[in-house]
This record gives structure tokens, sequence and C-alpha cells, in this order.
């Protein structure tokens, strides 16, 4: 038999200013990208095939500026993820490469900022969206209760964390899921 949990989603709050920040530096790589292209071409005889490459931070440019903002596109593409790969590609093949290295490890850490954010309560223990996922175990909670909608996790070191979890969800009935955490808490002692 599958033990019982409940799922909450919570609203990324910061996903706004995480794109804006994503933008941002996708502009400054292709920028980059662009300066290297005018100002030391003297340097490095460009070829056919070297100007492809150097065509493609204009091209992923306005790729992001028609595509990126578009809603019922971006749902289905990671925009900013494709860019920079084909950014950092462009930096791996012609350095430096700690750019390329650094570019891919904002892109780490922005597809991180960009998941879901899941409250899992389970019968053995609730698992947080932190990074790394944080499991809390029932015997470290004072109260764990829904109340109008707000999620209330009451720690016993005396720390509370509150999210409302979006509406598009259907919440469990209050009474049912305050039952199951009380039994959770009585049981964890």
């Amino acid at each position: 038999m599958m033990e019982p949990s409940f799922t909450f989603t919570i609203p990324n709050e910061k996903k706004r200013l995480y794109d804006r920040f994503a933008l941002l530096l996708f502009i400054l790589s292709a920028a980059g990208i662009l300066i290297r292209f005018f100002f030391y071409k003297k340097n490095y005889p460009i070829t056919a095939g070297q100007l492809i490459i150097f065509s493609v931070p204009i091209l992923l440019l306005l790729y992001v500026f028609f595509v990126a903002y578009n809603d019922r596109i971006r749902k289905h593409i990671k925009t900013f993820l494709l860019a920079t790969l084909n950014l950092s590609l462009f930096w791996l093949i012609k350095g430096p490469c700690w750019v390329a290295l650094l570019t891919l490890l904002l892109a780490f850490f922005y597809l991180l900022a960009q998941r879901e954010l899941n409250i899992i309560v389970s019968n053995s223990h609730i698992i947080y969206p932190s990074f790394p996922k944080r499991s809390i175990p029932w015997s470290e909670l004072n109260n764990l209760i829904l109340k109008d909608g707000l999620l209330t996790i009451d720690f016993k070191n005396d720390a509370i964390i509150q999210h409302y979890p979006e509406q598009k969800m259907s919440l469990p009935g209050e009474k049912e899921f305050n039952e199951f955490c009380r039994e959770r808490l009585v049981a964890s002692g």
C-alpha cells in the first residue's frame, strides 16, 4: 500500500528576477563575442566558418528578444538554456575557456532557480524545496498546519516557515491534512 502524502506547490516569487538576470548575462556574453569579433579581427584572420561562429551570438540575441518573452513558446523550450549552451560552445572553441565554464555554471544555477517548488508531506518526513532538498523528520517539528490556505511549518528550534500554496492546485481539506499532521507529530514524540 502506498503511503499517504500531500504535495504543495509554492510560488517562485523571484522567477521574473532570475529571467532578467539570465537575459543580462546572456547579453553580456553575446556582447563579449561581438567585441572580440570587431576589435580583434586584425589579429585573427576570419574564414567563412569563423564568420558563422561569430554570427551565432547575433542570431541568438535576436532569438531571445523575439522568443524568450513569448510565454506560449517559452513554456515548451528552455530558451536561455539553449542560448547559453550555444554561447558556451563559442567560448570553448575560441577561448578563454573559463568564460565557457562560468557560463555553464550560471546556467546550472538558473535551472535550479527555475524549478517548481514543491513541499511534500509524507508519513516519514517533509521534503522542503531548498538546494539541496531538505528532508525534515517529524521529530524536528512542533506543528505543521494548513489554516485559511496558509501552510505553516513550526520547528522545535523556534524557526517558522510559512507559504501560501499556489491557487491553481487543489488543496487537501484543511481538517483532513491537519489531522494527518497531528497523528504524525504525536507518533514522532
